[in-house]
């Protein structure tokens, strides 16, 4: 079983019609359509597994102007490439869906919450990109078991386009 990147991975699933949010390689004067991504993106690293550090909600606006000296020193962005991916709000903190599943089976799925609510959009962009926004940020979250049909359904579906990948963890937002 070979690992796929997160570009690759946008890529399968647009060839298997499974939808998934537009996700891009960030570099400097990167330009988004609004049309596509909206007024708000999330930066994350690429490569890096997260653990929920340095994931950060920034104006759709503000790609274009952002390089590598506008983070923090000790951001990940100086340790890794990064992507840049459309925005959705989910729940009143940032919250997502883990499903396991194995040969066409759900073992288990959770939800994952951040235990703060999401960062205010208007802040200036220093604190944005200061604040991370992920709901799985290690000691900042809550897990709990939970079981939701189509949040289930839609991980079979995605299992079922990888046939020679028998066990295989979904993260859904």
């Amino acid at each position: 079983v070979k690992s796929i990147g997160k570009l690759e991975e946008y890529e399968h699933f647009k060839k298997y019609n499974i939808p998934c949010l537009p996700v891009e390689q960030f570099k400097s004067g990167l330009t988004l359509d609004p049309d596509i991504y909206g007024d708000w993106v999330v930066l994350k690293p690429e490569n890096i597994t997260s653990t929920g550090k340095d994931i950060n909600l920034v104006p759709t606006k503000m790609i274009p102007l952002l390089t590598k000296n506008d983070f923090p020193e000790n951001h990940l962005v100086h340790c890794d490439s990064y992507l840049v991916q459309k925005f959705v709000k989910c729940g009143v903190n940032p919250t997502h869906y883990r499903v396991l599943v194995f040969i066409d089976e759900v073992l288990y799925s959770r939800r994952s919450s951040s235990n703060f609510p999401y960062i205010d959009p208007h802040s200036d962009i220093k604190h944005l990109l200061r604040t991370t926004v992920a709901s799985n940020h290690h000691g900042y979250r809550t897990v709990e078991p939970y079981k939701d049909l189509e949040v289930n359904a839609f991980a079979l579906v995605v299992a079922k386009s990888f046939p020679d990948c028998p066990l295989l963890g979904i993260d859904i937002i």
